[in-house]
């Protein structure tokens, strides 16, 4: 009996084993957060990070409307044998419409101009951080940069540039969610210069920021 109980206590995974193999077949949110047990400062930023989301709360449905809405979602996103992806908590992730009203999964309830979507950076990094190298991805930004500053013609290109910049900065303090927020900014103009000049975990990256 305690450890059916067990089984029902929301609870935050860790290891020290930095080979742990995650399983292909179950979200990495899911799965435990790798922590050093020789760096102390790092495991305090990932036990930072994981009880701050922990404490947010999920979609709160208040109205039928509300219900109805979700129930619709959960229909849509169903998989007949049970299969959980990306594409199945983005729809949740993502916001819910209701009316003139949004609910932010694991966000509460934003008005309709404003935007909460760190937690989804968050999430999305934690997938795609298996197969991005983070001191690798801010090596090929600092070349993806001066490639596309070359390149640019147009204001939007120059922004892009930036953005660029300002993931460049976030890899280099190991932060892959902000990265991955100023590269999905950057967007799709930046993923093809990545492919022609051949920077390979970057444009990983910037595939896993923009959803290709």
């Amino acid at each position: 009996m305690g450890a059916v109980r067990a089984t029902f206590i929301p609870r935050i995974s860790l290891t020290c084993d930095d080979q742990y193999v995650f399983d292909h077949l179950v979200p990495e949110e899911y799965q435990p957060r790798i922590v050093s047990a020789k760096d102390a400062s790092s495991t305090q930023k990932v036990l930072k990070r994981e009880l701050e989301m922990y404490e947010q709360a999920f979609v709160e449905l208040e109205t039928p409307e509300e219900v109805s809405r979700y129930v619709e979602l959960l229909l849509k996103a169903a998989s007949p044998i049970g299969e959980y992806g990306r594409n199945t908590r983005n729809l949740f992730v993502q916001e819910l419409n209701v009316g003139d009203h949004y609910k932010v999964g694991q966000a509460g309830a934003v008005g309709p101009n404003a935007h909460s979507h760190d937690l989804s950076f968050q999430q999305v990094w934690n997938e795609a951080s298996s197969g991005i190298n983070i001191g690798a991805l801010s090596e090929e930004l600092a070349l993806l940069r001066p490639a596309m500053k070359a390149a640019a013609t147009t204001a939007e290109q120059d922004v892009a540039v930036g953005e660029i910049a300002l993931a460049e900065v976030a890899a280099k303090k190991h932060d892959g969610p902000t990265a991955l927020k100023h590269l999905k900014k950057a967007g799709k103009w930046a993923l093809e210069v990545a492919e022609k000049i051949g920077v390979g975990v970057a444009t990983a990256a910037i595939k896993a920021s923009i959803g290709v």
